[in-house]
C-alpha cells in the first residue's frame, strides 16, 4: 500500500501482451478470512474475492497468447500468501515494489486519513499502538510498521520460490528512470519492451480536492458506504474498477491541497525503526535501493503513489 502497486499496474497495463483485470486488490490468495481481522469504525472493510469462480473470472476473455496477473498488495505482507501461491501457481512470476520504509508508512497513515477509515489524528501515537501489540489482528493497511518489514516477508517467497520468479524494484527507480526499470520488468516476463514513452500519472496520491464536492465524491469511491454496496450488487467487479478508476483519473486533474509533511523528528524514528531493512533486503535479493542511509543523514522523499507487490 502506498508503494506504487498502481503505478505498475498502469504501466503493464498498457501492453498488449499482457493482461490484467481492471479489478485490483482481489486478495483471493489470503489465509484468514474477514472475521479474523479488525477495521477500525466499520467504514473501510476489504475487498476480496473469495471463491474460485469468481477469481478465475477476473481473467474472462484474456486472449490465450498473453501472460495473466492480478496486484494484490497484501500478498507481500500476508504469511499465508506464498505458500498458497506456491500450491495453486508454482510457476508463476511475482513482481515487488518496495518503497523506502518509513516514507511508506506515513504516506499509508495519510492515505487512511483522507479516506477516513484512520480515526487517530496524531500519527505517531498510531505507531506506538502498533509497536505495543495493539494493532496485531487489525487488517494489515493499519499496521504502517509491520507493512515495512519487507525482509521478513520477502523470506517468505525467497524459501520456496526459485530467486529466477521473483523481481523486486525499488520504487524511486521506477518514478525517476521509468525506462530503464520497465525494460527490466519486460526482459524478467520476456516479452516486447512495455515502455511507449508515455507520461505516467499517479492517480492515488494522497491529496485532498479543494473542492469540496469532488472530495465527497473521492470519498464514495474509496470508503465502504451504502452507496458503494448497492452498486457492487449490480455491477460486475471489472466493470467497477474500470468505472472507479477512470472517475479517480479524472478526479486527480483536480485543484487539490497535499497532505502536511512529516515532522522531522518523527521520520528519525521511523528512520531507526528501518535502519538495517534496506541492507537485510538487499543482502535477500541483490537489489541495491536508493533509500539507503543513515538516520542522521535522513530527509523525507516526495511523495508517490500506489502499494506493493504485483504477481
Amino acid at each position: 500500500m502506498k508503494a506504487g502497486t498502481t503505478l505498475l499496474h498502469t504501466i503493464l497495463s498498457r501492453s498488449p501482451h499482457v493482461f490484467l483485470p481492471h479489478q485490483k486488490e482481489p486478495n483471493f490468495f489470503i489465509g484468514k478470512g474477514e472475521d479474523y481481522f479488525f477495521v477500525p469504525s466499520n467504514k473501510s472493510g476489504f475487498m476480496g474475492i473469495h471463491s474460485e469462480s469468481q477469481y478465475n473470472g477476473l481473467f474472462k476473455g484474456a486472449p490465450s497468447s498473453s501472460l495473466t496477473g492480478e496486484a494484490s498488495v497484501t500478498y507481500l505482507v500476508d504469511p499465508d500468501s506464498p505458500r498458497l501461491i506456491k500450491s495453486a501457481l508454482p510457476d508463476c512470476k511475482l513482481i515487488f515494489v518496495l518503497r523506502n520504509p518509513a516514507e511508506r508508512a506515513y504516506s499509508a497513515y495519510q492515505a487512511c486519513r483522507s479516506w477516513g477509515v484512520e480515526e487517530n489524528p496524531v500519527f505517531w501515537d498510531v505507531i506506538e499502538e502498533e509497536l505495543a501489540g495493539k494493532r496485531d489482528n487489525w487488517w494489515y493497511a493499519f499496521r504502517y510498521i509491520y507493512y515495512g518489514r519487507y525482509h521478513q516477508h520477502l523470506k517468505r517467497y525467497y524459501d520456496i520460490f526459485d530467486p529466477r520468479q521473483i523481481l523486486v524494484i525499488d520504487f524511486q527507480k521506477l518514478v525517476q528512470s521509468p525506462e530503464e526499470t520497465v525494460l527490466k520488468i519486460s526482459d524478467f516476463l520476456g516479452i516486447p519492451s512495455i515502455f511507449t514513452g508515455e507520461s505516467i500519472e499517479r492517480v492515488h496520491e494522497t491529496k485532498t480536492p479543494l473542492n469540496p464536492l469532488i472530495a465527497r465524491l473521492k470519498l464514495l469511491l474509496t470508503d465502504n458506504s451504502p452507496f458503494k454496496e448497492y452498486i457492487k450488487k449490480r455491477m460486475s467487479p471489472n466493470v467497477r474498477a474500470r468505472i472507479k478508476y477512470s472517475m479517480l483519473n479524472i478526479i486527480s486533474k483536480a485543484p487539490a491541497k497535499r497532505p502536511e509533511r512529516i515532522n522531522v523528528d518523527d521520520m528519525k524514528k521511523l528512520n531507526e525503526i528501518f535502519c538495517n531493512e534496506s541492507e537485510d533486503v538487499s543482502a535477500l535479493t541483490g537489489v541495491q535501493f536508493s533509500w539507503v542511509r543513515s538516520s542522521a543523514n535522513f530527509a523525507p522523499e516526495s511523495s508517490g503513489d500506489g502499494k506493493n507487490n504485483q504477481k
